[in-house]
């Protein structure tokens, strides 16, 4: 489609006027192809609702297509890109097995929205002007790839899901000015992956969160993100919290932060959850006048299980800070002299150790962190 047009018939030499009358007649698997055209939302200003296997593609970027003769590059058709609002509620309402591609979107309600989809494809949008999220999924399921994508919005990400789930987040830049850039709960009996690489992640109030509940199992690659914050109202830039009967296991390596509040990277352990925390080659900055300000903070709590490995890292005022709150909890912590002073050697800052409970440090072993992809 393309509202520079009077409308046609919807092929490419006498395209669609408006966005409505490219959805009312396309059908599943097709591809949506939409001219930047105005750059504004003219004749694209009610949203869309995909059907399952659709295609929306924007002119401004290139695509590979599987032709008869092979794999086939299409060239960008124009050098601005297409915006796509809706004033009253969602922008993209996804189906299945949907893909993303080269789009301006503006919503008032979320730009993206998927209730119970498997699978989607979201790559190289700039999405911005809504007060809740950029992207919001409920219970997805299957593989979802997110981007290259720039989100302006008051939230970043927002997905919570029962499902199993491969998540890939990456070299995506989410700048919001609201509560939270991520949001991932992972619930129920779910078994997931995630990897969160090489993403910007700035200014939200609350930061991030990353947590497991009930009995679900998270495997996460969180590795060289840019975390930049000078003030939220929580205790910590990015959280990973696991509760109830859930399993994590995070490995973050190449990640800087930046002036975070009292806490910058978080780890919690609860309830009867069991974590296996690989924490290596991060830096944490920190540039306020808190007395107690900890780059890294790592808890234990209930009848829980932790197990970490701390190495290589960069931590500025107090460091680091070790916490088991109860004498029902295990906290294993990898140590080449089986003590606190050897994690410190690992690490450039101090370490603290704190709570009821007890901290059991047992043999260094770095060969033991897993190599997620």
């Amino acid at each position: 489609m393309d509202n520079l047009t009077q409308g046609g018939n919807g092929t490419a030499e006498s395209p669609f006027a408006t966005l409505a009358q490219a959805e009312s007649s396309s059908s599943p698997g097709d591809m949506i192809y939409v001219y930047g055209g105005t750059s504004t939302t003219t004749g694209m200003d009610q949203g869309i609702t995909l059907q399952d296997n659709q295609w929306l593609q924007g002119s401004g970027r290139s695509f590979l297509v599987l032709t008869d003769f092979g794999v086939d590059e299409i060239p960008a058709q124009t050098t601005n890109w297409p915006t796509i609002g809706n004033p009253t509620g969602n922008t993209i309402t996804l189906a299945n097995n949907n893909k993303i591609v080269g789009l301006n979107l503006i919503s008032s309600g979320h730009n993206i929205y998927g209730l119970e989809t498997q699978g989607a494809s979201i790559s190289y949008n700039n999405l911005a002007g809504s007060s809740m999220s950029d992207m919001y999924f409920e219970n997805p399921s299957g593989i979802v790839n997110i981007t290259h994508n720039n989100s302006r919005s008051a939230s970043g990400l927002v997905l919570t899901t029962d499902e199993n789930l491969t998540l890939n987040l990456q070299n995506n830049v989410l700048i919001n000015n609201g509560q939270v850039n991520l949001d991932l709960t992972f619930l129920g009996n779910s078994t997931s992956n995630a990897s969160l690489r090489f993403n910007t992640l700035e200014q939200s109030t609350d930061g991030s969160i990353i947590a497991t509940e009930n009995a679900a199992n998270l495997t996460l690659n969180y590795q060289g993100n840019r975390m930049q914050h000078t003030e939220t109202s929580s205790d910590s830039v990015i959280t990973f919290s696991a509760d109830d009967f859930s399993r994590m296991i995070v490995v973050a390596e190449d990640n800087y932060l930046a002036a975070p509040p009292l806490q910058g990277y978080e780890f919690i352990t609860s309830g009867q959850a069991l974590t296996f925390f690989y924490v290596e080659e991060n830096s944490g900055t920190y540039t306020g006048s808190e007395d107690e300000a900890y780059p890294f903070t790592f808890t234990v709590n209930n009848s829980s299980i932790s197990n970490l490995l701390l190495s290589g890292n960069t931590a500025t005022s107090s460091g680091y800070l070790l916490t088991n709150n109860s004498s029902a909890a295990t906290f294993n912590v990898q140590s080449p002299t089986l003590s606190l002073s050897g994690v410190q050697d690992l690490n450039t800052g101090t370490v603290s150790a704190a709570g009821s409970g007890t901290i059991t440090f047992i043999s260094y072993t770095p060969s033991s962190t897993p190599q997620l992809d």
